[in-house]
């Protein structure tokens, strides 16, 4: 077990449990007591089995309910080939801690015994094949840190009572079936990093209470049905003081939101200026709506943004001179807009971009000087009225792919996901006195 892997928990985390006592040995030795099983820790005043941590093991078979016996704190078993649903006896036992299936074959519901689970710090079930709602018991899990359960077949709406989980900072149920709208009742919420919806069947407006949220990092809503004008608040970068511990004050991803996703919705309205210079931002993704009007000058005081996505909607006027002064952007995406007037000069020094899109759009003008910049990839269309020998020519129907964004944006956001969620992991744990790589 190497405690450098991603996603590896450390064995010096579990306090008080001594990890392969005299190993470690192949799980399941014979002859050997199970303290001396690989991945198998054990109360060091008692030798009872207190920890089951066996990540990437190839194990097979179903959870036994008879599990229960064992009263384990960790039960951490991600990215195995376990089947089967979830015995709700595993929520029985009273000092669980962390209960990690992520990436297994599970199906069938979440017992209404997870509300059970008063100890309970972390909860990863995601990427599996659950299915039913999310009980409304999940509300009692009022020491729970961190909730996973992204990439199920979940239906329903959300159950949970913000005000009353006091311990919730991580919330993530992308990509399932999840109906009914965001609650106001958000702004409850008392300590939120990361909140995860996108993917779902979300109807209705974002709540303006959202942007009360002041200590929350990451927020997709993205490919939802989401109708209304985007909060204005959200535009803010300089959220609440969120103490990680040491290892994480010298990190600005923790200064304000790092990711605004609200991508492939139907929100409509302008975006709002936003005075004075944002820090911390790496995405905005508002691809795929419905905005107007102009993008405003003050996208461009978004110093640390890496990828800007306002392409597929409806706005117009000029393209902001600021955009091309941004030394962090390697992406900016505004094709399939009514965008008028020239590039901006600024761009002739923007040597950090990989992608700019301008297909579809009403510009004119030489843009030759992209064409000096370092391994840059431009696109337009040859019927555009924007003059560049070197761009992709999106006209051309073997380069459809290549000029769609939308190919390239999941590996993007997938790349800064891991960066933004690696962090987190580590500042997580060393408030609830765990050792995470």
């Amino acid at each position: 077990f190497d405690c450098q892997t991603w996603f590896v928990l450390c064995w010096d985390s579990f306090t008080g449990i001594q990890m392969e006592r005299s190993g470690p040995n192949p799980f399941l030795s014979p002859n050997l007591h199970e303290c001396d099983w690989e991945g198998v820790g054990c109360h060091i005043e008692t030798d009872d089995v207190a920890a089951i941590a066996l990540a990437k093991n190839n194990l097979t078979g179903n959870i036994p309910s008879e599990i229960v016996a064992l009263g384990l704190e960790i039960f951490y078993i991600p990215e195995n080939k376990i089947q089967g649903t979830i015995p709700g006896s595993v929520f029985n036992m009273p000092s669980l801690r962390i209960l990690d299936l992520f990436f297994c074959l599970m199906t069938g519901t979440i017992p209404s015994s997870i509300g059970n689970a008063s100890s309970l710090k972390w909860l990863s079930l995601g990427y599996n094949h659950l299915t039913g709602s999310i009980p409304s018991s999940a509300q009692r899990l009022f020491n729970t840190s961190v909730i996973i359960l992204w990439m199920n077949e979940l239906t329903g709406t959300l159950p949970f009572h913000y005000s009353m989980m006091k311990s919730l900072t991580f919330l993530d149920v992308s990509y399932n079936a999840i109906t009914g709208s965001i609650p106001s009742s958000i702004a409850q919420w008392e300590k939120p990093v990361w909140f995860g919806l996108g993917g779902n069947e979300l109807t209705g407006s974002i709540p303006d209470s959202i942007g009360n949220l002041t200590s929350l990092k990451w927020l997709d809503l993205g490919y939802n049905s989401l109708t209304g004008t985007i909060p204005p608040a959200l535009f803010r970068t300089k959220g609440a003081a969120v103490d990680f511990g040491e290892h994480c004050r010298s990190q600005n991803y923790f200064d304000g939101l790092v990711i605004l996703r609200l991508a492939n919705n139907a929100l409509t309205g302008t975006l709002p200026h936003v005075d004075g210079q944002q820090r911390g931002m790496r995405l905005i993704l508002l691809d795929h709506n419905l905005l107007t009007g102009t993008v405003p000058e003050s996208m461009g005081h978004y110093a640390d943004l890496r990828c800007l996505a306002l392409n597929s909607n409806h706005f117009n006027g000029t393209i902001p001179g600021g955009l091309g002064y941004l030394k962090q952007l390697d992406r900016l995406w505004l094709n399939d807009n009514a965008l008028t007037g020239s590039l901006p000069v600024s761009f002739q020094n923007a040597n950090q971009l990989k992608e700019l899109t301008l297909h579809n759009t009403n510009l004119l003008g030489d843009v030759n000087f992209l064409c000096d910049l370092d391994g840059g990839r431009f696109l337009t269309n040859e019927n555009d009225y924007v003059s560049c020998d070197c761009c992709v020519s999106c006209a051309r129907e073997d380069n459809k792919e290549q000029c769609n964004p939308q190919s390239h944006l999941e590996f993007l956001l997938g790349t800064y996901y891991i960066e933004v969620w690696h962090i987190w992991r580590k500042c997580w744990g060393t408030m609830n006195g765990l050792i995470l790589h």
